[in-house]
C-alpha cells in the first residue's frame, strides 16, 4: 500500500520561468503561483490543496476498512 504525502507544497516565486515552474512541478509541487500574488487565486489553490488531502484520507480509511473486512471473512 502506498503512503501518502503528509504535506501538499504550493511554490511561489517573484521570479517566474516556465523551467522553474516545469521544475517545481517535477518534484512535487502541488501548485505554483507567481507573484504578485492574487488572494483569490490563493486562496482557491489553498482550498483544492486541502480537498485533496481530505480526499485522501477517505481513500486511505476506505481501504483499511476493506482491507479489515477481507480479512475478517
Amino acid at each position: 500500500m502506498a503512503i501518502a504525502r503528509k504535506q501538499l507544497v504550493i511554490a511561489i516565486t517573484g521570479y517566474v520561468s516556465t523551467e522553474s515552474a516545469i521544475q517545481a512541478l517535477r518534484k512535487g509541487a502541488y501548485d505554483y503561483l507567481a507573484k504578485p500574488l492574487d488572494v483569490d487565486l490563493v486562496y482557491s489553490v489553498v482550498a483544492r490543496a486541502l480537498e485533496k488531502v481530505r480526499l485522501q484520507k477517505d481513500l486511505q480509511r476506505s481501504l483499511e476498512k476493506s482491507k479489515r473486512a477481507r480479512n475478517s471473512s
